[in-house]
């Protein structure tokens, strides 16, 4: 929603590795939400290993099919995500190498990759900047419920408390690096829409010095 408001896309390249992600989920008939299929797998997967180790092999043999299906499925799940994110970062090279403009959208939970990226961008002469999107935690995990509901990706709870955490915690750390190119923006109720108008024009500057 920022990057539309913002005109960015039309002015940057996006490099989003969920995008990417999704597509190749959908593509493959793997399910996008992962909560509900670790909620599935996990309960099943102590049943298969107490079978085993008890020595009851009728409903080891049982239970293995489904096992096997789920536990597939988990690790096919972890392989596109890690081929989403491999690519996202081999483009990024290349715009490196060309000197084109771009726009990672991603979470800034990893301040140190983050950072690293940022430095050697500097160091090929570009300029970078860090619009950071600050979104209440109970917003989060409620647009993570919503986007499961209506089938596309679920987390659950923890995971994105996590990630929220890990994000928050770079704040103070983003601030100082990105200093004066450090656009905020508070996603809270009621703030959304004058946070991106403050913002604006501070974007609009740094693009004109791109």
């Amino acid at each position: 929603t920022v990057i539309r408001t913002l005109g960015l896309a039309n002015r940057l390249e996006v490099i989003n590795p969920d995008d990417a992600y999704e597509a190749a989920l959908r593509a493959e008939g793997v399910p996008l939400d992962r909560k509900s299929l670790l909620d599935e797998y996990k309960p099943l997967k102590d049943r298969y290993f107490s079978a085993v180790d008890s020595g009851d092999d009728a409903l080891a043999q049982s239970l293995e099919p489904e096992y096997l299906r789920l536990r597939a499925l988990l690790s096919r799940n972890m392989q596109l995500f890690a081929g989403a994110r491999r690519d996202a970062r081999a483009r990024q090279e290349e715009l490196l190498a060309s000197g084109g403009e771009f726009l990672v959208d991603g979470t800034g939970g990893n301040s140190k990759e983050i950072l690293k990226m940022s430095g050697r961008l500097k160091e090929a002469g570009f300029e970078v900047g860090m619009i950071f999107i600050d979104v209440p935690m109970e917003t989060s995990v409620a647009r993570d419920r919503s986007r499961g509901e209506r089938g596309g990706r679920h987390l659950g709870r923890q995971t994105v408390e996590r990630s929220w955490n890990s994000v928050n915690k770079n704040k103070e750390l983003y601030q100082n690096y990105f200093a004066e190119n450090f656009f905020y923006i508070d996603a809270s109720e009621g703030e959304f829409e004058n946070s991106i108008q403050s913002a604006a024009p501070a974007v609009r500057r740094f693009l004109g010095n791109v």
